[in-house]
C-alpha cells in the first residue's frame, strides 16, 4: 500500500492509511535511534473506516511516551461512549423458579 492509495488528506503508515496530521512517523525509518520504532495507536470504532482517531508515533524501546492529557480525555470519552447498560431482568431466576416449584406454585412462577 502506498499514500497514492489513501484519501486526499491521509498518508500510509505500516499498510494503514492515517490522517496526515497525525503522523509522526511512515516506518522505523522515520524515528530517531536504531532500536525506535513507528507505532499506530489502534483503531477506533465510532467511524466507518475506524482510523478518525488513529496516530502514528515513534516509540523509544526504553521509558515509552506518556500520552497528553487531550489523549487521555479523548481515550476515557471514546470508552464512556462505548459502554451500554445491562439489559432488564428477565423473569426469575432459576433459582426462583426451583423454590416457587416446591411451594407448589404451577409452572414454578
Amino acid at each position: 500500500m502506498s499514500d497514492s492509495e489513501c484519501p486526499k488528506s491521509e498518508l500510509c503508515v505500516l499498510n494503514h492509511c492515517v490522517r496526515d496530521s497525525q503522523v509522526e512517523c511512515s516506518s522505523r525509518r522515520d524515528c530517531e535511534g536504531a532500536d525506535a520504532l513507528c507505532l499506530l495507536t489502534g483503531y477506533t470504532t465510532h467511524d466507518g473506516r475506524g482510523n478518525s482517531d488513529m496516530r502514528a508515533y515513534c516509540l523509544q524501546p526504553f521509558g515509552g511516551k506518556e500520552p497528553t492529557p487531550e489523549e487521555v480525555a479523548a481515550e476515557l470519552a471514546r470508552q464512556n461512549s462505548t459502554l451500554v447498560d445491562a439489559p432488564p431482568p428477565r423473569g426469575p431466576s432459576p433459582e426462583e423458579r426451583v423454590h416457587a416449584l416446591l411451594r407448589g406454585s404451577p409452572k414454578g412462577l
